[in-house]
């Protein structure tokens, strides 16, 4: 056995993936926001924080909550699990190390009728300061 057998412990992924689920206007926006700021500061990170999303109606105050922290945030509108998995791709290559996911909850009519539909999509929503 050679002595390249072993490797040394290292943090090879640093990057954290956070996905928060609630009823909509219960702070998962704000309480990822506030995680991801507090992160970004502690692992003194000069990458932007990336957001995932498919609801652009609260982007003015998501927008000023990071602008108050002076902090770059990038975004993605979307409800397709392909650019899902491509946005934490991308992080994972090195694009960002912090990726917040917020998923708000369905009520069961909405769920079902999307069902019924055939949909292919995942609901996501970030609202932050509300």
């Amino acid at each position: 056995m050679s002595k390249e057998f072993f490797e040394p412990i290292e943090n090879t992924r640093p990057f954290l993936k956070m996905a928060l689920e609630g009823f909509s206007g219960t702070g998962k926006s704000y309480t990822a926001g506030l995680i991801a700021c507090g992160l970004h500061d502690m692992i003194k990170s000069k990458k932007p924080i990336a957001l995932y999303y498919t609801e652009r109606a609260g982007i003015g105050s998501i927008k000023k909550f990071y602008d108050d922290r002076k902090k770059k945030v990038i975004s993605k509108e979307s409800r397709t699990l392909a650019d899902l998995t491509e946005a934490i791709k991308v992080c994972e290559e090195g694009l960002a190390d912090i990726l917040i996911i917020v998923q708000s909850l369905m009520s069961g009519k909405d769920s079902y009728r999307d069902i019924k539909r055939g949909s292919s999509v995942i609901a996501f929503s970030s609202r932050i300061g509300e």
